[in-house]
């Protein structure tokens, strides 16, 4: 029996995972194919994508609010079609070479994807009601269900698929520095992970995580803060825009 690779396998005593957020996205446009692709050829272990739904009903991979920030259209995801979404460009904003790239669908990155390195699924604030049956529905008719992480800031999210279906794995998004409240919302969910933004890091944070069983996951977006700090914490995984500098950055340290 093959054993599919998920966060808690892929998890090191030594070093952290990597996890691309939204692929490559510091050297290609975020959350394309290409983007992907390069996440992965430059040593990824996860790659983190944000999930949104369209008008009529089909989950796509964007990380924005409005479509003008990242494509040639405009207004909210969930005011069109998938059809309109699908027609747009989403690489000329980060340049003209990569016009080709579209907009793809959740279903379009499990297929391509899910099989070859896991995903670290994000849950925005403000979603349609109904996101959490789509997205279990495509992770059971892929036989994902096991394969890769659901995580958000909204603990509401996260108890309705906590309530849906216990081979889920879960994460929750810190957004205080009450860890105590947080482990014991983690203990609910039957969850382990815990993801935390640089701001909100520090020693007693990761300390008291760890005692309590828990795996912390930086937030860390910026290319150039001072790694060697991060790393003496002991975090157990990082969220980056540039994967394999972080990659290099880790080997060279340890």
């Amino acid at each position: 029996m093959i054993i599919k690779p998920n966060i808690y396998s892929l998890l090191s005593d030594t070093k952290p995972i990597i996890i691309a957020r939204y692929g490559d996205s510091i050297n290609f446009p975020e959350n394309t194919e290409i983007s992907f692709r390069s996440a992965i050829y430059n040593k990824a272990d996860l790659i983190q994508i944000k999930l949104q739904m369209t008008s009529d009903g089909h989950l796509i991979v964007f990380s924005e609010s409005n479509l003008e920030c990242k494509t040639n259209g405009n207004g909210h995801i969930g005011s069109h079609t998938l059809d309109y979404i699908k027609a747009l460009d989403a690489g000329s904003w980060f340049h003209k070479k990569y016009s080709s790239q579209k907009i793809l669908t959740f279903e379009e990155v499990l297929k391509t994807f899910g099989k070859e390195i896991p995903l670290s699924i994000l849950i925005a604030p403000g979603d349609i009601s109904g996101i959490e049956a789509s997205i279990e529905n495509l992770l059971l008719q892929y036989d994902s269900i096991d394969d890769h992480e659901i995580y958000s800031s909204q603990k509401q999210y996260l108890r309705k698929f906590s309530r849906r279906n216990n081979r889920i794995t879960l994460g929750y998004l810190l957004d205080q520095k009450n860890t105590i409240e947080s482990i014991a919302f983690l203990d609910e969910i039957h969850s382990n992970i815990i993801h935390i933004d640089l701001s909100l890091l520090d020693d007693s944070n990761i300390r008291n995580l760890h005692n309590n069983g828990k795996i912390a996951i930086l937030n860390f977006y910026g290319s150039y803060y001072p790694l060697d700090n991060v790393l003496k914490l002991g975090v157990d995984g990082i969220t980056t825009n540039d994967p394999l500098r972080l990659f290099k950055l880790i080997n060279k340290i340890y």
